[in-house]
C-alpha cells in the first residue's frame, strides 16, 4: 500500500492532476469500491488470485487528487521595506515574518539588524537552459534579492542550540593550520556548509562523480548510523534496548547541525521509520520504509518535491531498493551457503550500489548538470574511503594532533579532475529523450536486481546511445532578451550567434559569458557577433507583426 500513497502524493505535490482533480477523485472512488467487490468475489469463490492493486491505484488517485500544489510566492516587481533581519548563514536572511531572502551583504550570526532594505525579484530563466534562480529559491521559501541601504541598529538575538554548535565547530574547523580547500572540504564534511569550498573543488568532485560525498545525505548518516551499531556491542545489556532511540537523537541532531538540509532530512525520515518499524514484529520492505518516509515528508513540507537536493537523493537511493537482489547468502540460515568469496562479493555490491545510483540520477542530473562523469564507477571505489579519512583526520587536528596539511594533494585532485576527458560535457536531452532514460535506467536497474548481465549491457548500450544523442543540436531560431531597460534580439544560425540590442546590454559580459552560456552551448554556437541598435528600433521589430 505504502508505495501507492507514495505514488499519488508526488503526482498531487507536483499537480499532475491539474484541473481534472474532481475526475480524478471521482474514479479513485470507484476504483476502490470496484476493487473491494472483486476481492470479494474471489475470496468467496476460492479463486486464488489478488486484485488489491486496484484498490490501492484508486487510493493513489484519491490522494493526488486531495493533496495540492504548494504555494510558492515569489517576488514581482522591486521594492523596499524596513524591519528587523538576521542570517541563516550562506548569504540568506530572514525576518520575524518568516520572509527569507538572499543577499550578498554580510551579516554577523547572533545579531538582529534593524535596516532599511531594497528588494528585487530573482532573476528567472531568459532562454532554454538558462538558470531559473527564481525557480530554484522558491521551494527554500526565498523570494527576493536583498541589498540593505541602511543599518539602523542591531540587538542581540538568542540562537537555537544547532546553529551555535554549527557556529562553534566552524571556528574550530577555520582555526585549522590548513588551506582553504582542506578546511572548506572538513567543513563541507563535518557540516554539510559548501560555503568556504573552493568551486575548482566542487567542479572536480562534480566531474569525478562524487558530488554526493559533499551533500549531507544518507550516505553521511548511513555512516554515522553504523558507527552507532558497532559501539552498541561494547554498550551494557541494560542499555542496548533503548540504544536505538539513542542513536535515532543524535541523528536528527546531526540533521539539525547541518541546517537541515532536504536529503539529510529524507535519510533521517526513513532510519526513524525503520526504528519505529521494529517494535512490531516482523521486517519491513526497503520500499515500503522508502515510502512510508516519502508520504510524510510530502505531508509536512511538500516544497521538498521541488528541492534539487531532495529530488537527487530520493531517485538514487529509490535505485538503490529497485537495484538490490534478494541476497540469500548475506545473513544464511543456520546451515545455509555462505559465499566462496566474500570479499570479491563486497566489491561487486560496492560496485553495484555507485552504478545504481548513478543510473537511477542519470535524467535527472543531466537536465541540471549537463554532463556526465565517466570515472564515476572508479572514483567512488577508490577515492571515497580515503576522503572519508577527512573526518578522523580532522578530528585528530581540532584536538591539537600536529598533522601535515592535506592541501596539496587535494589541489593535485582538483587539477587532474578538471581535465575534460573525464566528462562528458554539454548534454541537453529534450522531454522525449529524458523519458528513454527513465526508460533504460528501471530496465538497468531491475537487471541489476535480477543478476542479468546480458540485460545489464543492453540497458546501458541503450542508455549511451540516448546520452550521446542529447549533444547540442544546430538550431535557426529567434528570441528576444530583456534585462532592465536593455533589449536585445539574439538570432542563432549554424554555430553563430548574431546579437542586435541596445548599448548597455550588448557591453554585458555577464549576461551573455555567463547567464547565457549554457543556451548558446546548447545550440552548438562557437561565434557571437554583437551589433548595436537603437531601443526604439528594437521595439518597432518587437512588436511588429
Amino acid at each position: 500500500m505504502a508505495p501507492w500513497l507514495m505514488l499519488g502524493m508526488w503526482l498531487g505535490v507536483l499537480g499532475v492532476p491539474g484541473a481534472h482533480r474532481l475526475y480524478w477523485l471521482l474514479v479513485g472512488i470507484a476504483l476502490v469500491l470496484v476493487g473491494a467487490a472483486i476481492e470479494e468475489v474471489i475470496r468467496r469463490r476460492a479463486w486464488g488470485v489478488t486484485v488489491s492493486w486496484v484498490r490501492w491505484a484508486g487510493l493513489a488517485l484519491m490522494l493526488g487528487a486531495i493533496r495540492t500544489v504548494p504555494e510558492m510566492p515569489t517576488l514581482d516587481v522591486p521594492r523596499r521595506t524596513e524591519g528587523w533581519f538576521w542570517t541563516e548563514g550562506g548569504g540568506i536572511w530572514q525576518d520575524s515574518s518568516g520572509l527569507r531572502l538572499r543577499s550578498s551583504d554580510t551579516l554577523s550570526e547572533g545579531f538582529a539588524y534593524r535596516m532599511r532594505v531594497e528588494l528585487v525579484p530573482l532573476d528567472t530563466a531568459m532562454a532554454p537552459w538558462v538558470f531559473d534562480a527564481a525557480r530554484a529559491a522558491a521551494p527554500r521559501r526565498i523570494i527576493a534579492r536583498a541589498r540593505a541601504t541602511a543599518r539602523l541598529g542591531r540587538v542581540p538575538l538568542e540562537r537555537p542550540w544547532w546553529r551555535r554548535a554549527a557556529a562553534w565547530g566552524r571556528a574550530r574547523i577555520q582555526e585549522l593550520p590548513w588551506g582553504p580547500a582542506a578546511r572548506g572540504l572538513a567543513q563541507a564534511l563535518w557540516l554539510g556548509d559548501l560555503e568556504d569550498l573552493p568551486e575548482s573543488v566542487r567542479y572536480g568532485f562534480q566531474n569525478l562523480g562524487l558530488s554526493h560525498v559533499l551533500a549531507v545525505s544518507g550516505f553521511h548518516l548511513g555512516l554515522l548510523w553504523g558507527l552507532f551499531v558497532l559501539v552498541q556491542r561494547v554498550v551494557p545489556p541494560a542499555l542496548r534496548a533503548g540504544w536505538p532511540l539513542l542513536a535515532l537523537g543524535a541523528i536528527w541532531a546531526f540533521v539539525a547541525v547541518v541546517g537541515f538540509s532536504a536529503s539529510s532530512v529524507r535519510a533521517a525520515a526513513m532510519l526513524s521509520v525503520v526504528t519505529v518499524s521494529r517494535l512490531w514484529p516482523g521486517s519491513p520492505r526497503g520500499i515500503d520504509v522508502f515510502a512510508v518516509a516519502q508520504v510524510l515528508l510530502l505531508a509536512w513540507e511538500p516544497r521538498m518535491a521541488y528541492q534539487l537536493g531532495f529530488q537527487l537523493s530520493s531517485a538514487a537511493v529509490l535505485g538503490l531498493i529497485t537495484a538490490n537482489p534478494p541476497d540469500q547468502t548475506a545473513n544464511p540460515p543456520e546451515g545455509g551457503v555462505k559465499p566462496k568469496h566474500p570479499r570479491l562479493k563486497a566489491v561487486v555490491d560496492g560496485m553495484r550500489v555507485s552504478f545504481a545510483a548513478q543510473w537511477a540520477t542519470t535524467g535527472l542530473s543531466l537536465v541540471t548538470f549537463h554532463t556526465v562523469p565517466l570515472w564515476f564507477l572508479a572514483s567512488n571505489l577508490l577515492l571515497v574511503p580515503v576522503l572519508l579519512l577527512i573526518y578522523p583526520y580532522s578530528a585528530l587536528a581540532m584536538l591539537g594532533v600536529g598533522l601535515p596539511d592535506p592541501e596539496p594533494l587535494l589541489v593535485a585532485l582538483t587539477t587532474w579532475a578538471d581535465d575534460p576527458r573525464w566528462v562528458w560535457g554539454d548534454r541537453f536531452p529534450s522531454p522525449e529523450q529524458v523519458v528513454l532514460l527513465t526508460v533504460g535506467s528501471v530496465g538497468g536497474l531491475l537487471a541489476l536486481r535480477a543478476r542479468r548481465p546480458w540485460r545489464v549491457a543492453v540497458a546501458l548500450v541503450f542508455t549511451v546511445w540516448v546520452v550521446g544523442e542529447s549533444g547540442p543540436r544546430s538550431l535557426r531560431e529567434q528570441r528576444w532578451i530583456s534585462v532592465g531597460r536593455g533589449l536585445a534580439c539574439v538570432q542563432v544560425r549554424a554555430d553563430t550567434a548574431h546579437i542586435f540590442g541596445t548599448k548597455y546590454l550588448i557591453n554585458n559580459e555577464f549576461v551573455w559569458n555567463q547567464k547565457l552560456n549554457q543556451y548558446f552551448k546548447s545550440r552548438g554556437v562557437r561565434h557571437i557577433v554583437r551589433h548595436v541598435r537603437p531601443y526604439e528600433q528594437l521595439q518597432r521589430e518587437r512588436t511588429s507583426p
